[in-house]
Order: structure tokens, then C-alpha cells, then sequence
């Protein structure tokens, strides 16, 4: 599914959705957590710890949030920052992204 991005938002807000079972604005169910945010898999090599190098960014985020997207979309209860890189800036210190995309 993971390249299939037409159901990469809707996957992920049925999943969310189904996890925390929200009735009454309360959770029934267990708080789900979208992580990492965001673009693991676009790192060298596929690893989770890795740097990304990106020249175009619009595609970049675009294919990469999909799923934390669609998560927000389901009042997801935790989004965990990823510790890998793009450009060799950690994605967790980026406010740009943090605090600005995210948000």
C-alpha cells in the first residue's frame, strides 16, 4: 500500500478511527500515535535513522504525509517526530516542519 498513495489518507483515518473507537468525544479505545513524522522511508537506503536528500520538497511532502494526513483527519492522539534527516537537518528540530507543517 505504501505506494499507493489514492489510499495511503483513507487507510490511515480507518485505522486511527477503529483504534481509538471515538464515541462522545471520548476515547473508548486505545490512543493511537502516527509516527514518525515524517518521510522514513524516503531516506537512503529505507532506514529509519537516515538522511534524506530532497530537491524538490512540494512532491516531497506531498508524498510523504499522506498517512499523518489522514491520521489528523481521525483526531489522531500522538504524532511522534521522526529522528531522521532531510538535507541532513534532523526532523526533529526542524520547526519548520514541527510547528509549521504538522500543526
Amino acid at each position: 500500500m505504501g505506494q499507493q498513495e489514492e489510499y495511503i489518507e483513507k487507510y490511515a483515518q480507518s485505522y486511527v478511527k477503529g483504534l481509538q473507537d471515538v464515541s462522545n468525544n471520548k476515547i473508548n479505545g486505545v490512543l493511537s500515535s502516527a509516527k514518525h513524522f515524517f518521510g522514513d522511508g524516503s531516506t537512503q537506503f529505507g532506514c529509519n535513522m537516515g538522511n534524506a536528500q530532497v530537491f524538490n520538497f512540494k512532491n516531497y511532502i506531498s508524498h510523504n504525509t499522506k498517512g499523518f494526513t489522514g491520521s489528523v483527519k481521525s483526531n489522531v492522539g500522538v504524532v511522534m517526530a521522526s529522528y531522521s534527516a532531510i538535507n541532513w537537518i534532523p526532523n526533529a528540530i526542524n520547526g519548520q516542519y514541527i510547528l509549521g507543517l504538522l500543526r
